[in-house]
């Protein structure tokens, strides 16, 4: 089986996984059965949903992709997070025969070093997630402002922080922040079924998301699978009180509004 059709069956086995974080049992057992590593086949699944994004613009050069041996896909995929347009020409380049592997990975190491310190993941994260935090907590100075999200007894879908507000307090999901666009839509089931989650058992669950270009998507999304997650826009992760649904921008609401705890009544 070639690594693009495994790849595809265990992406339709893992969207059928109702639950994030429940997944691992999944890739264990195709991996025993395929005797590979499970690192493996998740690098697969990684791989496969890039040529699924790439195929959404250009169906010809997917294809083609399909056949070329994973290693080549995943210096593509590295390259085309910081650079989509370059990662393109050099996709192209590889079906034409005028990259091999090993030229690839030079090519894209070579890329990689000319950006060289804008590549800061994890720094953009945490700047991120600090200006949310920030704005959430200035817009109601009378409220008890924000939490980290509490230890959890069992097990519980992560969320980013507990902000106390004008409807009680509520879990806050933020979706990346992706230097790469196209992770917002390879990860949008994932990121849907949390956030369904949590306004399950919360009542409530607040999900930012920084790109521009999803916000159609993910409502659509949302919307589809009946979710109440409220979303909202965040480019540069600074909310603002108009940026907010009712009733957490309408002060006048009732805003005694208990989660429902595990537990709790």
């Amino acid at each position: 089986m070639r690594w693009f059709d495994l790849g595809r069956k265990m992406i339709s086995e893992l969207d059928g996984v109702a639950v994030p974080g429940h997944r691992t049992p999944t890739y264990e057992r195709l991996a025993q059965q395929q005797g590979l590593a499970v690192q493996t086949l998740r690098r697969q699944v990684s791989a496969t949903r890039f040529l699924m994004e790439i195929g959404q613009g250009d169906a010809g050069l997917a294809n083609a992709l399909i056949n070329m041996p994973m290693a080549a896909i995943e210096y593509l995929m590295r390259w085309h997070r910081f650079n989509p347009d370059e990662a393109v020409r050099a996709a192209r380049q590889l079906v034409a025969g005028r990259h091999t592997v090993r030229s690839l990975e030079a090519a894209e190491r070579a890329a990689r070093q000319r950006v060289g310190s804008t590549l800061r993941g994890r720094a953009r994260e945490i700047a991120f997630r600090d200006r949310v935090a920030e704005s959430l907590r200035s817009l109601f100075p009378g409220f008890h402002g924000i939490e980290p999200m509490p230890p959890s007894p069992g097990w519980d879908v992560p969320y980013d922080f507990r902000w106390w507000g004008p409807v009680g307090q509520v879990p806050v999901l933020i979706v990346g922040p992706y230097a790469d666009a196209i992770q917002y839509t390879s990860r949008i089931h994932d990121w849907g079924l949390r956030a369904a989650h949590l306004s399950s058992k919360y009542g409530r669950c607040l999900m930012i998301l920084p790109e521009p270009s999803m916000l159609g998507r993910y409502r659509a999304w949302l919307s589809h699978h009946r979710d109440p997650a409220d979303l909202v826009l965040a480019p540069e992760g600074r909310i603002g009180r108009d940026d907010l649904p009712a009733p957490y921008a309408d002060l006048r609401a009732q805003w005694i509004c208990r989660m429902q705890e595990p537990g709790g009544s």
